[in-house]
């Protein structure tokens, strides 16, 4: 029976992975088709001269911004770890909760965390400093999914999820602010599609390394994501602590 289960996950996260393929795969031939030709090509050297133009300025806006080069690490760990929790909890939840309402119930408690954050945060309430909301919001996210993974209680994987979520949308805010605050204001768009295009990376990895069967089952799989996430967050910790005990002061643009 264990084993007829495992084999029906692991087809299930089969065909997910490959509806996400044929997704990718129709989208860039519609893209593809719709692209106006213009005479001699002229449109699509326009585009790829403004792209690379684009990128270099990007990259350019990010690298001039050290405190924002210092914390990406755990920013992207952090998509990574909670996409591969998205991916592995399906199935572990369902596995200790007893009926479909107690599952979307435990679910609806990320949610409500991060409501709550953006409430405190937007009104001022609870709004600290950048390196605390990036590295300690991610620590916390990460302590959250592996609780979620040592415990299986529905109700305290609840309790870890209203926190998670809580400190997940502290995080996230903590990386609007610091790229508002660290990028000149005509490099912000050229910033924010570069690192979207990195966090969109670490889905796809979480997306892959969440599946089960990968990395061992569902249980094990939320564990590893709880860890990698909790121990990237803890290094960027000491390594800031590290810079910041060296230099004397906390870097410029953080101490909002």
């Amino acid at each position: 029976m264990a084993r007829f289960r495992r084999k029906k996950q692991e087809n299930n996260a089969l065909r997910e992975l490959l509806s996400w393929v044929q997704i990718i795969v129709v989208a860039a031939v519609i893209a593809w088709f719709n692209v106006p030709a213009r005479r001699g090509h002229e449109l699509s050297d326009a585009i790829k001269r403004d792209s690379f133009k684009d990128i270099f300025l990007g990259f350019s806006a990010i690298s001039s911004a050290r405190a924002l080069v210092i914390f990406l690490p755990v920013m992207a760990v952090v998509v990574a770890s909670t996409t591969m929790e998205g991916i592995a909890g399906v199935f572990y939840l369902q596995s200790i909760t007893n009926t479909a309402f107690e599952y979307s119930l435990v679910l609806a408690m990320w949610a409500v965390g991060a409501l709550i954050a953006s409430v405190f945060y937007g009104r001022g309430w609870y709004k600290p400093q950048l390196v605390n909301a990036i590295l300690w919001g991610g620590f916390f996210v990460g302590v959250a999914i592996l609780l979620e993974g040592l415990v299986a209680n529905p109700w305290i994987v609840g309790a870890g999820f209203l926190v998670g979520g809580f400190f997940n949308s502290i995080h996230n805010m903590g990386i609007r602010d610091m790229v508002y605050m660290q990028v000149p204001e005509h490099r912000q768009g050229q910033s924010w599609a570069l690192i979207g295009s990195l966090f969109s990376s670490m889905v796809l990895v979480g997306d892959l390394l969440g599946t089960p069967g990968i990395l061992g089952d569902a249980r094990t799989i939320v564990m590893i994501g709880g860890v990698t996430a909790t121990d990237a967050a803890v290094v960027n910790l000491l390594l800031y602590a590290l810079a910041r005990n060296r230099t004397g002061h906390i870097l410029k643009g953080l101490k909002k």
